[in-house]
C-alpha cells in the first residue's frame, strides 16, 4: 500500500495479481538457491495463487519479471540444469492444478470484442510515440500533486493519471541509498535496472515500450501496467538501502557511505524541489489549488530533510530507520490516504427507496438497468439484481455488435442506455430502470417510485427471458440480421435465427407458451407449443450452453444474432438450460488427475519416510 497505483486499483483483478510479484520472487530465489522438492511446492503455492488471482495479462507480466529474475540468480550458481527443471515442472503441476479456471478462459476470450480488438488491431499497429502519456506518467510519479487529487476534490482531467508508479520520496531515496550503501550486493543492481526499465514501460517512453510490444504475447498486453513491477522493485531496492543503513551506521564505522547516502538524499530533495518549482505555475493556471500543492510538496521534501538530518547526525541506524518509517507510513496517508476513505458497514448498502422498490428476485428472471449514470453496473449485485448493461473486461464480440440497438458504448467503462424509447430494450428482459430525477416516463416506462435521488420505472412491455416470437426470420449469415433488427420496432412479433442449411425467409412460428425459472447453472423452461416452432432466450450465446428437452441435448442456434435460439416440436416439452462449458469439463479432468497425482505422491513420501525411521531389528 505504498504504491499510488496499488492504492487507487484496490480490489481491481490486476492489482490483486501484482500484489503476488514478491512472493513470486521469493519462490524464484528458493528454487534457484536450493532446487529441492520443498522450494518446488512453494514455487507451485505461488504460481497457483497468480493464477487464480483472475488476471491472465498481468499473469503474463509478473512471470516475466519472475523469468528474468531466476535468469539473473542462475548466473552466479554452478548447478543449473535441476533448478531449470524444478521451475519447469511446478510451471506444469500448476497449469495442471488450475486447468480448470484456465481453459474455460482460453475458450471464452476469442468470443470477445476485446480479443479481436487486441489480435486484430492492436497486435499489428506499431506502438505509437507518445510524448504527453509520458510526461503526465513520470510527472505524477514524481509530484503527488501532478494533475490533481480526485479524492480531494481536486482534479485536471487532462494531467491526472492513476497508472504512476508513485511510491513517495522516502521509498525512492532509500532505493537509490542502496546504489551508495549496498552497491556491492548484486540483486542492488538487478532491482535497480529492474525498476527503471518497469518504470520506462509504465510511462509508456521509447524505446522500451515498442520493444515489448514487438514480442509474442506482450504484443497484445496493456504493458503500462508495468508500473506496478517499478513500485515493487523500488520497495525491494528501499528495504536492501534500509538494510545497508543499518549495516553501514554508528558511530564506530567509517563515515564514507553515511557521507555519501546524505549527499544523494539532499540532492533527490533538491531535484523534487526544483522540479515542484517549475511544474506548479502550469498547475495553477490549470486551477489546481495552491493548498494541494504545498501539501504535497511538505510532505515530500520534509521526510528527505530529517533523513538528511540523521545521516549527517550519525544517528543509531536502529533508531533513525524507526523514524524514517514513522515519516514514510505518514507520507503515504498525506499522499495517498484519502483514495478511499473508511466508511460505516451501514453506507455499503443504504435502503434507497427507488432501489427498495424493485422486487426481490424470485423463480422467474428479470433485469434492470440504469439510464445514463444511474445506477451504476456492478451496483445491481450487491442488492441481489442483475443488470443489463456490462462492466467487464471480456465482452461477448456479438453482444457488442447489438449496442447501437439499445445503448452507447464507452470506450472504457460501461455502455450506457440513453433512450428509453428503444424496443430492443424489452427483448433484454429490463423490466425496470433506474434513472435521473428529471426524467419523464415515455411509452412502454411508467413511474413507480420518486425519491430526491432517482426514480424507478417499470418497463410495461419487457419480454420475458424465454419466449415464442409470432414470426421467424431465417438468414445464412449475421450481417443482414443486424441490418434488419435496427428496423425493428417489436420483437416480440419477429425474431431472427442464423441458419446457413435455409435461405432466407420468413415462417409463421409456434404459437406457444413458456414458463421460465432459475435453475442450477443455468434456466429451466416449460413450454407448451400448439405448433412447431423457435423459443428465443435472451441469455448471451457463450460457447457452453447446452440445452436438453425432455432428457435430450439439442443443437440450439443464434437468436437475434447475439442470443440463443431453441426450436422445438409440438406438446408439452421440459427443458433444461445449463451453461457448462466443454472446456470446463476437460479442465476438471485435468485438476482433479493433478491434484490425485499430487496426494498420491506426497502421501508415497511420507510412507517411504516412515519406514526409513523404523528401527531395525537386533541380529
Amino acid at each position: 500500500m505504498y504504491c499510488g497505483v496499488m492504492a487507487f486499483f484496490l480490489e481491481w483483478p490486476f492489482a490483486r495479481a501484482w500484489a503476488l510479484l514478491p512472493l513470486i520472487l521469493f519462490a524464484v530465489h528458493r528454487v534457484v538457491h536450493e532446487a529441492s522438492l520443498r522450494s518446488g511446492v512453494m514455487m507451485v503455492i505461488a504460481f497457483v495463487l497468480e493464477i487464480f488471482a483472475g488476471h491472465p495479462e498481468t499473469l503474463l507480466h509478473v512471470v516475466a519479471v519472475g523469468g528474468a529474475y531466476g535468469v539473473f540468480e542462475l548466473i552466479f550458481v554452478t548447478r543449473r540444469v535441476r533448478p531449470i527443471l524444478i521451475a519447469l515442472g511446478a510451471g506444469a503441476i500448476s497449469f495442471g492444478l488450475t486447468a480448470i479456471f484456465l481453459l474455460p478462459f482460453l475458450q471464452a476470450a476469442p468470443q470477445t470484442a476485446e480479443h479481436e480488438t487486441r489480435i486484430g488491431i492492436y497486435a499489428h499497429t506499431t506502438y505509437p510515440a507518445m510524448p504527453e502519456v509520458t510526461k503526465r506518467r513520470l510527472g505524477n510519479m514524481f509530484l503527488p500533486f501532478y494533475g490533481g487529487q480526485p479524492w480531494h476534490d481536486d482534479a485536471i482531467s487532462a494531467e491526472w493519471d492513476p497508472q504512476t508508479a508513485r511510491v513517495g520520496s522516502v521509498i525512492l531515496a532509500l532505493a537509490l541509498m542502496a546504489l551508495v550503501v549496498a552497491p556491492r550486493r548484486r540483486e542492488t543492481w538487478f532491482f535497480f535496472v529492474a525498476a527503471v526499465i518497469c518504470a520506462w514501460a509504465g510511462a509508456d517512453a521509447l524505446p522500451v515500450s515498442r520493444i515489448l510490444h514487438a514480442l509474442p504475447l506482450f504484443d497484445i498486453a496493456l504493458n503500462e501496467r508495468y508500473v506496478y513491477g517499478a513500485a515493487c522493485l523500488l520497495s525491494i531496492l528501499a528495504a536492501i538501502g534500509a538494510e545497508g543503513w543499518m549495516r553501514s551506521g554508528g558511530r564506530s564505522r567509517p563515515p564514507a557511505p553515511e557521507a555519501g547516502a546524505a549527499t544523494l538524499v539532499l540532492l533527490i530533495a533538491v531535484a523534487l524541489a526544483v522540479a515542484a518549482a517549475v511544474v506548479s505555475p502550469s498547475q495553477l493556471q490549470l486551477h489546481l489549488p495552491a493548498r494541494l500543492i504545498r501539501i504535497n510538496v511538505f510532505a515530500e521534501l520534509v521526510p528527505l530533510l530529517v533523513m538528511f538530518v540523521l545521516l549527517v547526525a550519525r544517528a543509531a541506524p536502529r533508531h533513525a530507520l524507526a523514524s524514517v518509517f514513522v515519516l514514510l507510513l505518514a507520507q503515504r496517508v498525506i499522499e495517498d490516504g484519502g483514495i478511499y476513505p473508511t466508511l460505516p458497514q451501514s453506507m455499503f448498502y443504504p435502503r434507497i427507496p427507488s432501489i427498495a422498490g424493485v422486487p426481490k428476485a424470485g423463480a422467474e428472471p428479470f433485469r434492470v438497468a440504469g439510464a445514463h449514470f444511474a445506477f451504476i453496473p456492478d451496483t445491481a449485485a450487491l442488492y441481489g439484481m442483475e443488470d443489463a448493461r456490462g462492466y467487464e473486461a471480456m465482452t461477448n464480440a456479438r453482444l457488442m455488435q447489438t449496442y447501437p440497438l439499445w445503448c452507447v458504448a464507452q470506450p472504457v467503462s460501461f455502455n450506457g442506455i440513453a433512450d428509453l424509447g428503444r424496443p430492443f430494450l424489452s427483448f433484454l428482459n429490463i423490466r425496470y430502470m433506474i434513472v435521473p430525477p428529471d426524467t419523464v416516463p415515455i411509452s412502454p416506462w411508467k413511474r413507480l417510485v420518486r425519491d430526491k435521488g432517482g426514480q424507478l420505472f417499470v418497463n410495461t412491455e419487457a419480454l420475458p427471458r424465454a419466449f415464442v416470437p409470432a414470426h421467424v426470420r431465417y438468414e445464412p449469415s449475421s450481417t443482414p440480421i443486424l441490418t434488419q433488427m435496427l428496423q425493428a420496432t417489436n420483437f416480440a412479433d419477429t425474431a431472427w435465427i442464423e441458419a446457413r442449411e435455409y435461405p432466407p425467409h420468413q415462417i409463421t412460428n409456434g404459437p406457444g407458451t413458456v414458463t421460465i425459472r432459475r435453475a442450477k447453472l443455468g434456466l429451466d423452461l416449460d413450454a407448451s407449443m400448439d405448433g412447431d416452432g423457435w423459443i428465443v432466450i435472451s441469455q448471451t450465446a457463450w460457447t457452453g450452453w447446452r440445452a436438453y428437452v425432455d432428457g435430450k441435448r439439442v443443437e440450439m442456434k443464434f437468436a437475434n444474432h447475439a442470443f440463443l435460439g431453441l426450436f422445438t416440436t409440438k406438446g408439452r416439452h421440459h427443458i433444461r438450460l445449463i451453461y457448462v462449458p466443454d472446456s470446463f469439463t476437460r479442465g476438471r479432468a485435468i485438476s482433479l488427475a493433478t491434484l490425485a497425482l499430487f496426494v498420491v505422491i506426497a502421501l508415497t513420501r511420507r510412507a517411504r519416510r516412515g519406514k526409513a525411521r523404523q528401527p531395525r531389528p537386533a541380529e
